[in-house]
């Protein structure tokens, strides 16, 4: 299917899919494709909010079709013509995408506080040992950390964490 066939079915619910549509076009010239897709949802008789919710589609297939360049590039050309920051999809997109930087920030400062508090306690660590502390989720860490005084050994805590599994 073709950008201008698409464009005739009158559907706005479509036009996320244009930069995707023309395969051959997007795979001669993807910057020229591109532009004219984004051009395409701009001039679209849609209100703003719904013009910003079509391109945040538009670039998340752009992501699966196209280098991540060329998604850099579209990302700039639209955001600079809509402040895509405003659509609620983006916005949670990005609530995600902190939330999950966030976890794992949180996971890689316990496991490195766990395991100097272990190499502290116990002294030099195995490197299968280490690897075993690494695995864990953050809320099984969390408990590692409450619990180091009780154990006396490596072995006690290493069964105890088999007994987590």
């Amino acid at each position: 299917m073709k950008q201008e066939e698409l464009l005739q079915q009158k559907n706005p619910n479509l036009l996320a899919f244009l930069p995707v549509v023309d395969r051959s076009c997007y795979k001669e010239n993807p910057a020229k494709q591109l532009s004219r897709s984004a051009d395409a949802i701009l001039k679209s008789s849609l209100p703003v909010h719904e013009k910003r919710e079509a391109l945040l589609q538009a670039l998340l297939l752009v992501g699966y079709v196209y280098n991540q360049e060329l998604m850099i590039q579209f990302l700039t050309e639209v955001d600079e013509l809509i402040n895509l920051e405003e659509s609620l999809a983006y916005q949670e997109i990005i609530k995600k995408g902190e939330e999950l930087g966030e976890e794992r920030g949180k996971k890689k400062a316990l496991t490195e506080t766990l395991l100097r508090q272990l190499t502290i306690k116990f002294g030099k660590l195995s490197p299968a040992f280490a690897e075993l502390i690494e695995e864990q989720d953050c809320n099984t860490l969390q408990i590692l950390a409450d619990k180091i005084f009780d154990f006396e050994k490596v072995e006690e805590l290493e069964k105890y964490l088999m007994s987590c599994s």
